[in-house]
């Protein structure tokens, strides 16, 4: 016959209590989702919130390079900064609410963005020469989909 002993139990309870805080507190992952009209998915990527990525493109104007910083939060994604050289047709020149600008290293650097943009819509462009930026190295957004067509950007919670 076992016998209680009470460290035992103490013990149990301290794993339990530690392993239901670290689910609690365990961050959810989710995957980046980059679809073509018809709805076929080009691109998966396992993300966890508050990382992100960028798009790069040459302004078609400007023709000067232009990165784009999204962030992901609450499930969504969100732009937080724009990097880019010259003032050109429709990329800001002034700043609103909590938004920074400065330059540095001859960019012009807008933070504080912080605007939900999901689902994301962007038409691959033809002399844009989009890019994708994550982590690990940079995909053509050519090679996801014909110059001209849209990729559709959003966040899927995954499923374990």
């Amino acid at each position: 016959m076992l016998k209680y002993n009470g460290a035992i139990g103490v013990i149990l309870a301290v794993n339990l209590l530690l392993f239901y805080a670290a689910l609690a507190f365990a961050e959810e992952s989710v995957i980046l989702s980059v679809s073509v009209p018809d709805g076929s998915e080009v691109l998966e990527r396992p993300m966890k919130p508050g990382e992100g990525f960028a798009i790069r493109y040459t302004h078609s104007v400007a023709l000067s390079p232009v990165t784009d910083y999204f962030v992901i939060e609450n499930g969504d994604i969100y732009i937080d900064a724009t990097v880019y050289e010259d003032f050109g047709a429709g990329l800001p020149h002034e700043t609103f609410g909590d938004q920074k600008m400065k330059t540095e290293d001859g960019r012009i650097v807008l933070t504080g963005l912080k605007r939900k943009v999901s689902p994301l819509d962007l038409r691959v462009g033809r002399i844009a020469n989009h890019t994708l930026i994550l982590d690990d190295g940079e995909i053509p957004l050519k090679k996801l989909a014909k110059p001209g067509q849209t990729l559709t950007f959003k966040i899927i919670k995954k499923q374990d």
